[in-house]
């Protein structure tokens, strides 16, 4: 894992440790109501013409929280989330154990 990657590991396991699987965990304050706005404005990308099931890779997916949502809203994804923080991998693969979720850097994928 580079230097970057490294850091923003480290700072990322130090807010999920710190507040746990809220927008406070993945460093986006304290306004759930911000983290909602946030994902809706990412699902409006996600869309399939020809009816078939959209798939979504999720960089930086952290605790899983997109698909959460995504699920709650009715909007079923052929989804993979990666992330640097194997806690909060862990944390995503328990509440969504039907997904797919890599605990890597993507920067070291090819």
């Amino acid at each position: 894992m580079d230097g970057v990657s490294e850091r923003l590991r480290r700072h990322y396991a130090a807010t999920f440790a710190a507040h746990g699987a809220t927008s406070s965990g993945v460093d986006w304050g304290r306004h759930e109501d911000r983290v909602r706005l946030r994902y809706d404005k990412m699902l409006a990308a996600v869309s399939r013409a020809d009816g078939q099931r959209p798939s979504l890779l999720d960089v930086g997916c952290g605790y899983g929280g997109l698909l959460s949502y995504a699920r709650e809203r009715g909007l079923d994804l052929d989804y993979t989330g990666i992330d640097v923080v194997g806690e909060m991998i862990e944390h995503a693969r328990r509440e969504c154990p039907d997904a797919e979720f890599i605990h890597g850097d993507v920067l070291e994928m090819t």
